[in-house]
């Protein structure tokens, strides 16, 4: 078989699913995905399609193909090349998850899978979770399957190529806005004092965005997506908390925090809907609940309030030691059913997928974020938050499809 994207259909929707390969142009000889292809999938199946050809990018392979449950839903699909290998549908909600890891240079690495199940918009999908199932309303937040990203306002951090720090700061590409419309609902942001003012830091760099614009952006969010829960964890990276706080704390600044979740416990859907719920990593002029993430820590479930992995500094660990973390602690303390440690239980369990050190977390993210699709998460009673960093919106959009589906599953 030749090299190329590997293209996989996985059908989720409860039932049967045809698929029509009606157009396709610029593939080599031997691809499996030319037109007049055709069949049915059963639900739960996944089908090899084959591969697109083209392990440089040429902007000329195209493969249309058609997909239609047993309700009658369509969706008409092209397959193509860009920048990366990906695919769009003529609907406007996502029915998808996609991941490419954006090796289309080398060819033979990319994968492309179609999940085909019942919709719901990234953009609002707790509403939609909670309209679906009135049950969901009561449970937890800590009791929900979440997405969110790590040190989350560095996307606005401006460096030039000749200054090899620029990529270890910068561990996003989205803004804030953009990651919640794609379905990130646990936002990391740290905070430091610079030009007498709070601004958004990573570690000692200042990254060019206020706090003022980062929480303005989440509550611009809310004020039109009052359905939704946004979970931020806030603590100081840098500068004197003794001038963090009383800025915080100033009459003047309330209105930043107007719709902040009042009260220091773990609340339900219901009780935080149209808030921010704030996991306090020691800003004493925020309220919230405190969240303990140990430094480096591999496994913690010390803490009142969150069970957490977080062991980013790599030289640190053995040979691949943080792939085998992310997974054993979704067996431990996400995964509901499979022998969960009691210490993690009504917890907030955090999992994060970032790491540094040797390499810029771009590189790590790009080894790490595959293990999230590796697993039918979407089929599967868990609860928890992902937490990782990326370097493209699509990608969060693609993770966020798979791992959010379980809040309409059970």
């Amino acid at each position: 078989m030749g090299k190329g994207a590997q293209v996989y259909i996985e059908n989720n929707t409860g039932g049967r699913l045809s698929y029509d390969f009606h157009h396709s142009r610029g593939l080599s000889s031997d691809t499996q995905l030319q037109e007049g292809r055709r069949g049915t999938l059963e639900d739960g199946e996944r089908l090899h399609a084959g591969y697109l050809e083209g392990s440089r990018w040429s902007g000329e392979s195209v493969v249309d193909l058609t997909l239609e449950d047993e309700k009658g839903v369509r969706w008409n699909t092209r397959l193509s090349q860009g920048d990366h290998w990906y695919f769009q549908t003529d609907r406007g909600v996502e029915y998808r998850r996609l991941l490419v890891l954006e090796d289309v240079h080398h060819g033979d690495l990319d994968d492309i899978v179609m999940d085909v199940r019942p919709a719901f918009a990234l953009q609002t999908w707790m509403g939609d979770a909670a309209a679906a199932r009135p049950s969901w309303r009561d449970r937890k937040l800590s009791d929900l399957a979440l997405f969110g990203t790590h040190d989350s306002a560095t996307y606005a951090y401006d460096y030039f190529f000749l200054n090899p720090v620029g990529a270890y700061v910068k561990t996003q590409d989205s803004s804030i806005t953009e990651q919640l419309n794609s379905g990130v609902r646990f936002l990391d942001l740290r905070l430091g004092w610079h030009n007498d003012r709070v601004e958004m830091f990573h570690d000692k760099y200042e990254l060019g965005l206020t706090f003022e614009d980062a929480i303005g952006q989440v509550n611009r969010f809310l004020d039109t997506h009052d359905d939704e829960v946004v979970l931020a964890s806030v603590k100081i990276d840098h500068g004197d908390a003794g001038r963090i706080t009383p800025w915080l704390s100033d009459a003047a600044n309330a209105p930043l925090l107007a719709r902040m979740y009042g009260k220091a416990e773990i609340p339900t859907y219901a009780e935080a809907k149209g808030s921010i719920v704030f996991l306090n990593r020691g800003v004493s002029a925020i309220t919230g609940v405190p969240l303990e993430v140990p430094d480096n820590a591999k496994y913690h479930s010390g803490g009142k309030y969150n069970t957490v992995q977080d062991a980013y500094e790599h030289t640190k660990l053995d040979g691949d030691e943080k792939a085998r973390l992310i997974r054993d602690f979704y067996d431990r303390s996400m995964r509901n059913g499979g022998g969960l440690d009691p210490a993690a239980v009504g917890k907030y369990r955090a999992n994060y997928l970032n790491a540094v050190k040797l390499l810029s977390p771009a590189t790590y993210a790009e080894r790490y974020n595959p293990i999230l699709l590796e697993r039918r998460y979407q089929r599967e009673d868990w609860s928890g938050i992902f937490i990782v960093d990326s370097q493209s919106g699509h990608q969060l959009r693609s993770l966020a499809t798979h791992l959010l589906a379980p809040n309409f599953l059970f």
